[in-house]
């Protein structure tokens, strides 16, 4: 904290002259004005607040006492620099990652999850294809038991790349329907001569190194429900989606 004083004092002249040349009885008159300026300046700690400085004027004249001088008052006010405040950055909010979808009769290389005599087992350099979906399918003979159900199928293919030598099971159960209202149906556990030929293994099937499996794939459906997609969770990590027309 620091302060000073400092006092200004300003003379300020003004000749008033009355009948100038006159005679010796008219003396000139002036008038003499004086103004002392005093200041006084009070520096506050410097907290980014403003700071007041007093000015303090007396006005005399030569027919004024000092105890008659006006004394005013004049506040001046100065405002100390101010740091501007930057404005925050903004930050990229992450979008999430798309699923990849298919269409009907596209192949997807992927990495299948299975289990084998061993247990769980990865099978890397493996193949998912769908390569049609019919509904409504075989509309003589036995029909589903749910009233007015219709029968479905999907033909589809599994490649089991480096399987182990063991070997590990297939089954139709990984190929399940998906509605718009998140409804899923799994494959029907009745098969007919009248379902579409040849059938898709329902399991206990050992697949080897290198097999390929094809078949159909039959469900029990609704009939004034149209599937969105066909989805199989046989691969590791995130299921594979095929579009199914509408």
């Amino acid at each position: 904290m620091w302060g000073r004083r400092a006092i200004v004092l300003v003379v300020i002249t003004t000749g008033l002259v009355a009948g100038c040349g006159g005679s010796d009885n008219e003396p000139d008159v002036s008038a003499t004005e004086t103004r002392i300026v005093e200041q006084t300046e009070i520096a506050a700690v410097r907290s980014g607040s403003p700071t007041t400085q007093a000015f303090s004027t007396v006005a005399t004249d030569s027919t004024q006492t000092p105890t008659e001088a006006a004394t005013e008052t004049v506040p001046i006010t100065a405002t100390s620099e101010r740091t501007a405040t930057p404005r925050p950055t903004n930050t990229a909010i992450p979008t999430a990652t798309e699923v990849p979808t298919y269409q009907v009769g596209d192949s997807v290389d992927v990495t299948l999850a299975g289990v084998g005599d061993e247990g769980l087992a990865t099978i890397p350099n493996s193949k998912l294809t769908l390569y049609a979906f019919d509904s409504p399918v075989a509309t003589e003979g036995p029909q589903p038991q749910e009233a007015e159900w219709v029968w479905a199928s999907a033909d589809v293919e599994v490649c089991y790349g480096d399987a182990p030598e063991s070997g590990v099971l297939t089954s139709s159960s990984h190929w399940v329907l998906l509605y718009d209202d998140n409804t899923r149906i799994g494959p029907s556990s009745l098969g007919y001569g009248t379902h579409p030929q040849p059938p898709f293994p329902f399991g206990n099937e050992t697949a080897f190194a290198g097999d390929c499996f094809r078949g159909w794939i039959t469900y029990a459906v609704p009939p004034d429900m149209q599937p969105v997609a066909m989805i199989c969770d046989e691969a590791e990590g995130r299921p594979v989606e095929w579009m199914l027309p509408s």
